[in-house]
């Protein structure tokens, strides 16, 4: 008799023995020849095979199959030449259908039967070959997984680069034997944070042992590419227990090395649009490197000075040559930012359509946000609004004329809804 075990979704199944099954059931089955197989049949849905645990013609012999739906997985007991018939489980994976225990040593049979759970263990009734038939209990299989924390998308070529992987257990039970082996497709792995790893190369191996239900270990492993060039990173792990999900068992990402930087520029606060003629509007500019690269001889660029425009900045990196005001920051490291601000003025009607603009020494990743456009209308405010019977503003205080602006434009809102309610009164 010739067994394989077998995986079904069905959309009718009619009755084997004393057993119903529903339609869209995953049922986990035996397909062999006897005249209760013949009666399983499915309206168009065809089997699957999920494991051949005794590889060739002979029979796995694959029974007592028992669901443990809070874990995914199934258990059973199937026979192999070099174990005899023993525990597996399986989570419908031929990777994931793996033997969890050998109670008989060697080629004899514990013959495992008779499945009952709790949420913590699973019982069932064995021989060792020693004692006779008798209640085995066992916890249930932890599930281990290695991922990739916070993959670095982009990186500079002048230093290593560190790379966080971590492996957690799940639970519920701990897990032996776990071994993470981490490699890049070029370059050099320089350093390791964790004293049980070894490296060479582009290849690391480390031997973490036992890990306790619910723990984790960050490791951090650091990249030299030495050249530009995108690398491969691929961290793998294995343990000695059984692991009911080995899909997570590996995690990959890559990393564009370069010498470039990706220099921005953004106003602090957007701009007013609309200015008096009196005094001045206070900008306030960001510049900002977000890398791979630190970058050095940043500097911005602002408009050009025509006629009787006035633009100034208290910064001592800023100033106005050649009819052209900027702004020499020096360098900027990875992630870091600087700001300046600056003062704009004119005296006659006009509109300001210009940008600032900001270079460095390094290539730049994202041109894109290298500018950033001024669009600012200078006009008499006053006369606007002096039909709202809001009376001229003056600076004589010798505040800045954006604050007298302000509380000007409160004054100019509270006349209008006066104006306003007094016609809803009349």
């Amino acid at each position: 008799m010739v067994a394989r075990f077998r995986f079904l979704v069905p959309t009718t199944l009619r009755k084997c023995g004393n057993r119903n099954w529903e339609p869209h059931q995953k049922v986990w089955l035996r397909e062999h020849q006897s005249a209760c197989s013949r009666s399983w049949v499915s309206d168009g849905n065809s089997a699957t095979l999920v494991a051949d645990i005794e590889a060739g013609p002979e029979s796995s012999q694959p029974s007592e199959l028992f669901a443990l739906p809070q874990l995914g997985l199934i258990v059973f007991h199937a026979f192999t030449s070099s174990y005899g018939e023993e525990l597996w489980q399986s989570d419908g994976t031929a990777a994931g259908t793996v033997r969890i225990s050998d109670i008989a040593p060697g080629e004899a049979s514990s013959s495992p039967r008779v499945f009952a759970a709790t949420p913590s263990k699973l019982y069932f009734v064995a021989s060792d070959g020693a004692i006779g038939f008798e209640l085995w209990g066992r916890a249930h299989s932890p599930d281990v997984s290695v991922a990739l924390m916070a993959p670095v998308a982009k990186a500079s070529v002048l230093s290593p680069t560190g790379l966080v992987v971590r492996v957690t257990n799940s639970g519920p039970s701990s897990a032996s034997g776990l071994a993470l082996a981490y490699n890049v497709s070029a370059g050099e792995i320089v350093s390791v944070s964790d004293l049980r790893c070894t490296f060479s190369g582009m290849t690391a191996s480390c031997a973490l042992g036992e890990l306790s239900a619910n723990a984790s270990i960050e490791i951090t492993f650091n990249v030299l590419a030495g050249s530009e060039i995108t690398i491969d990173h691929q961290a793998s792990l294995t343990t000695s227990s059984a692991d009911r999900q080995v899909a997570n068992n590996t995690a990959l990402t890559s990393t564009v090395f370069s010498r470039s930087s990706d220099r921005s520029i953004a106003f602090v606060a957007d701009p007013p649009g609309v200015a008096g003629l009196s005094g001045d509007v206070i900008l306030e500019l960001s510049v900002k490197n977000d890398g791979p690269t630190p970058d050095t001889g940043v500097s911005v660029s602002g408009p050009s000075l025509v006629g009787d425009l006035l633009l100034g900045s208290e910064d001592p990196r800023c100033g106005t040559q050649t009819g052209t005001f900027g702004c020499s920051l020096g360098a900027l490291a990875v992630g870091a930012e600087t700001t300046f601000t600056i003062y704009v003025s004119s005296p006659t009607e006009r509109l300001v359509d210009a940008h600032f603009s900001v270079t460095g020494s390094n290539p730049d990743l994202v041109s894109a946000n290298d500018q950033v456009p001024l669009k600012l209308q200078f006009r008499p405010l006053d006369t606007e609004l002096a039909n709202l019977g809001v009376e001229g503003r003056s600076t004589g205080c010798g505040c800045r004329s954006n604050d007298v602006d302000a509380a000007w434009l409160v004054l100019a809102v509270a006349a209008l809804l006066r104006r306003r309610h007094e016609k809803l009164v009349c």
